[in-house]
């Protein structure tokens, strides 16, 4: 299980120096949008907190995020969570006591650094944000997976991939981090000792809600993302109940129509990629239409 490690509601990751005097400056932003989107996904109340020097693969109560010259077997990036076993006469559990992540610097093929996971990942560079992104999954006690195109695969995320095709949190995972939150936000024999996980409720503040806006219907749900976005470009997921017609509309913010759609679909989940001519930085309107009802999304280009 998670707990309350850090008495703030779960686990706060450290940065070490060699992540934050690292030149490429997209490098902490994307550590930080990584863990925001686990929250924002899960609840699960993950952190990131300040900059400094600390001592690495220890269990010694500090989770830190650092960068190593290699790793065995030319490993990209390793996590270790330092499991302590606690029992009574009732029950046993085992916790993590802190977390850490450890970069390869200089991996055989080099890392592409984006802040936001949405630029087009070149030719034989490394996805960093979509890897950083797998080990907070193992951070909140996520295994590997067999499907390559899942974030959780235990293989490495190499390009070319345009910018729309970059693995991300997927439904299966995030079902997978909310069992893991809901199990570990319950009182339990460690309650003595840290205390169950809080589950996080101010996502608002990192970022979380922006990335992914999400519409839950009786008769539908779906995802938009990535938001904000860069390219002309963006996906759609969204599951029906049962066959229905559904049109997409985009709109300016003054209202000038940019791209529309209209589709017959059947029941069950589908993905859409959305992509339209040269714009502008700025305000979208989304607008779906299903079964005769309209649901909007607000969309910022940044770029």
């Amino acid at each position: 299980n998670l707990v309350n490690f850090n008495q703030l509601g779960g686990y706060t990751f450290m940065l070490d120096t060699s992540i934050t005097h690292y030149p490429d400056p997209s490098l902490v932003p994307a550590i930080k949008k990584a863990v925001a989107n686990w929250r924002c996904a899960t609840k699960v109340n993950f952190i990131v907190g300040d900059s400094i020097a600390l001592a690495k693969d220890t269990a010694d109560g500090v989770s830190v995020i650092y960068f190593v010259s290699s790793l065995a077997n030319n490993a990209l990036i390793s996590t270790s969570s330092h499991i302590f076993f606690y029992t009574n006469s009732i029950d046993s559990v085992y916790i993590s006591h802190d977390i850490d992540i450890a970069v390869s610097l200089n991996p055989p093929d080099p890392w592409f650094i984006d802040s936001l996971g949405i630029d087009n990942l070149p030719a034989g560079r490394n996805d960093f944000f979509s890897t950083i992104e797998h080990e907070i999954g193992h951070a909140s006690l996520l295994r590997h997976v067999n499907d390559s195109t899942a974030l959780m695969y235990y293989g490495s995320f190499l390009g070319p991939v345009p910018g729309s095709q970059r693995i991300d949190i997927s439904t299966d995972d995030e079902n997978g981090g909310l069992s893991v939150v809901n199990r570990s936000s319950e009182p339990g024999i460690y309650a003595a000792s840290y205390g169950p996980m809080i589950k996080a409720t101010d996502t608002s503040k990192y970022l979380c809600t922006s990335w992914i806006i999400e519409n839950k219907h009786s008769d539908f749900s779906m995802k938009v993302y990535p938001n904000p976005f860069s390219e002309n470009q963006f996906t759609i997921e969204y599951e029906l109940n049962e066959n229905s017609g559904i049109s997409f509309t985009l709109f300016d913010i003054v209202g000038k129509l940019i791209y529309i759609a209209n589709e017959q679909q059947t029941a069950g989940k589908h993905v859409k990629i959305i992509t339209f001519g040269n714009t502008t930085a700025g305000i979208y309107f989304l607008r779906a239409d299903i079964k005769g009802v309209a649901h909007s999304f607000k969309l910022v280009k940044i770029y």
